[in-house]
């Protein structure tokens, strides 16, 4: 999945400017709307345009790299396959001869 730093990089701009940036000035200054700074704010795995991303950079004044980075989530969010195997119920999907 996709990781954004966007809380880290508001946090840095407004140690920089020396006022507290919000999700209002971050929409009105790049464009893009409130619900979708928020998304990426609040949601993990949230997808963004590559515009908006362009966007986003050049607000911060950053690169892609420090906007976002590639996080592999496979093996926290889906058990492997002997995991899998062990968690079968016993004889599941072989039916059971009656006599």
């Amino acid at each position: 999945m996709i990781r954004f730093h966007l809380t880290e990089l508001i946090l840095k701009k407004s140690v920089e400017v020396g006022r507290r940036i919000d999700i209002g000035e971050i929409s009105e200054q790049t464009g893009i709307h409130r619900s979708t700074v928020s998304r990426v704010l609040n949601q993990p795995g949230a997808n963004l345009t590559a515009d908006n991303m362009s966007r986003l950079c050049k607000f911060f004044g950053c690169t892609l790299g420090e906007l976002a980075e590639y996080v592999d989530d496979e093996a926290t969010t889906r058990p492997s396959s002997s995991k899998q195997a062990s968690k079968a119920k016993p004889g599941a999907g072989e039916r059971r001869a009656r006599r």
